[in-house]
C-alpha cells in the first residue's frame, strides 16, 4: 500500500496529493479511481474483521479496529505460549462468572472472594429439596457427591412430611435412615414435618440437627423408669390406664404381658387363673380382674406367693359380677377395690355346718354377714364374737312371750367368729357371703 506513484501524471507534490490551485494556475493530484477503490476496500476490510459496521463520519474506526485486532493476536499469543492453569501447574484461567460459582461445575475458571460469597451466602452448593415419597425421600445436590462421606452436610427443605422410621438416598447412593437426637443423645427415628433443618451423614445414618420435638413421641419400654417423657402408650402400658382388655374362659397364666391389663372372666365353668410372679413385673405393677360369667374364677399365686386380702392367701375366688385390682410388692400381691358387703353376695344357709363355740374364719376374702336364731329358756342370753370380742348378744323372751331370739353382725374378711348359746339350740344360721 502506496501512494500512486507510478501512475503517469499523477500529480503529486513531494510525493503527496495536493489540491488544484486557481491562482497560480497549478493543477490538483490526479487519485485513479482504481487506486481510490482498493485503498477504501482494504480499510473497510480492517473495520469490519472486528464486527463493526463502517460509518463515513466516524474517521476513528480504523484506528480502533486495529487496536482490537492487536489484542486479540496478543491474547492469542499469550495463549499459545501460557498453558491453562491447573492444580498442578501454573498458567492462565478466566474468573468465573457468579452462575458458573453458583453451579460448582467447572473446573477451569479462577472464583473471586466476591463470587465466592456470593455462593455461600446463597448456599447455592449445599441447600436443596427433596423429592421422592415418603418413607424414601431422594436429595439431588448439585454437583453431586460420588460417594457418602463422614461429615456431609446439606441444607435440606422437605417437600412433605414423613412417615416414620424415614430414609433418604442422596445422589443415587442408596438409602440412609433419617434420624435425630433424643433428650439422652440417642438416635432416634426422626420427626420429618415439611421442614428446613440441616442433614449431616455421621457415616452411618443421615442426622438431622435441628430436629423438631416428636408430635407422637418415642414410647419407651413398658417399665422404663429414666426421666424420658411418658407418652401416652407408655402411660397405658404401665397401668394408669388399661394397657388392653383380655377375655378368658379357660385356665390361663398371666404373665407380664398382662401388666397393666383388664382380665375379663367368660365361662359358664369354675376356672383358674394362675397369676404371673411377682419377681416377673416391675413393683407397683396394677392388674384387674373381673368376672362377667358364671363361672367362679379363682385366682392362684405363683409358688411360695400369697395375696394380702387383707390376710394372706395362696388362692382366691371371685365370684359372678366381682372385681378385685392387684397391686404388686415383693412376693406377694396386694389386693385392693375388693367387693364390698351384700354386692356379688346371696344369703346362704350353713345351719347345718355350724355349731355353738366353735370359731370359724371367714376365708371368703370379703366382708361376710352372719344371722343366728336361736330357741331357749325364757329370758336366755346368748351372743357372737369377732376375733375374741363379743360385738353382739340378745336374749329369748319371757315366759309370757317367744322364746326365739337373733343376733347378727358383720365379720371383715379373715376373721375369726364364734356364736356362743348357753341353754336352747340353734333354729337357723344364714350367712351373706
Amino acid at each position: 500500500m502506496d501512494y500512486p506513484k507510478s501512475v503517469p501524471s499523477v500529480g503529486l507534490v513531494n510525493g503527496k496529493f495536493v489540491d488544484e490551485n486557481l491562482v497560480n494556475g497549478t493543477p490538483g493530484s490526479l487519485i485513479p479511481s482504481s487506486w481510490g477503490n482498493a485503498v477504501t476496500d482494504e480499510i473497510l476490510s480492517v473495520i469490519r474483521s472486528t464486527n463493526a459496521v463502517p460509518t463515513e463520519s466516524n474517521n476513528a474506526q480504523l484506528t480502533d479496529a486495529i487496536v482490537s485486532i492487536a489484542d486479540l493476536r496478543a491474547s492469542q499469543a499469550v495463549s499459545k505460549a501460557v498453558a491453562q492453569a491447573t492444580e498442578s501447574a501454573s498458567g492462565v484461567a478466566k474468573v468465573a462468572s457468579q452462575a458458573q460459582t453458583n453451579s460448582g461445575v467447572d473446573d477451569t475458571t479462577i472464583v473471586t472472594p466476591k463470587k465466592m460469597a456470593g455462593a455461600v451466602q446463597g448456599q447455592a452448593l449445599v441447600a436443596f429439596t427433596t423429592a421422592g415419597t415418603a418413607p424414601l425421600f431422594t436429595l439431588t445436590p448439585v454437583p453431586p457427591i460420588t460417594a457418602y462421606t463422614a461429615n456431609q452436610r446439606f441444607q435440606v427443605k422437605f417437600h412433605s412430611g414423613g412417615a416414620g422410621s424415614d430414609k433418604m438416598n442422596i445422589s443415587g447412593l442408596g438409602a440412609k435412615s433419617i434420624l435425630q437426637y433424643d433428650g439422652n443423645g440417642n438416635k432416634v427415628a426422626a420427626v420429618i414435618q415439611s421442614q428446613l433443618t440441616d442433614a449431616v451423614y455421621d457415616g452411618t445414618d443421615i442426622v438431622l440437627l435441628d430436629q423438631l420435638p416428636s408430635a407422637f413421641g418415642v414410647t419407651p419400654s413398658q417399665f422404663d423408669n429414666s426421666t424420658k417423657l411418658a407418652t401416652t402408650a407408655f402411660v397405658q402400658g404401665v397401668g394408669l390406664q388399661f394397657s388392653s382388655v383380655v377375655a378368658i374362659g379357660t385356665n390361663t397364666a398371666l404373665t407380664v404381658a398382662h401388666a397393666g391389663a383388664l382380665i375379663i372372666g367368660s365361662s359358664t365353668a369354675a376356672f383358674n387363673v394362675s397369676l404371673p410372679s411377682t419377681s416377673s413385673v416391675p413393683l407397683r405393677t396394677v392388674i384387674k380382674l373381673w368376672n362377667y360369667g358364671i363361672g367362679t374364677m379363682s385366682l392362684i399365686c405363683a409358688g411360695a406367693e400369697n395375696l394380702a386380702i387383707p390376710y394372706s392367701v395362696a388362692a382366691y375366688s371371685v365370684q359372678t359380677g366381682a372385681s378385685i385390682t392387684l397391686v404388686s410388692g415383693n412376693g406377694i400381691w396386694y389386693a385392693i377395690d375388693m367387693p364390698s358387703i351384700g354386692r356379688c353376695q346371696t344369703w346362704q344357709n350353713v345351719t347345718a355346718n355350724r355349731v355353738s363355740g366353735t370359731t370359724y374364719t371367714n376365708t371368703s376374702g370379703n366382708p361376710i354377714m352372719v344371722l343366728v336364731s336361736v330357741s331357749g329358756q325364757p329370758y336366755q342370753v346368748f351372743s357372737m364374737g369377732v376375733n375374741g370380742v363379743t360385738v353382739s348378744t340378745s336374749n329369748s323372751g319371757g315366759v309370757n312371750y317367744s322364746q326365739i331370739g337373733c343376733v347378727s353382725i358383720v365379720v371383715p374378711a379373715g376373721s375369726n367368729y364364734v356364736a356362743n348359746v348357753n341353754a336352747g339350740s340353734i333354729i337357723t344360721w344364714f350367712e351373706l357371703r
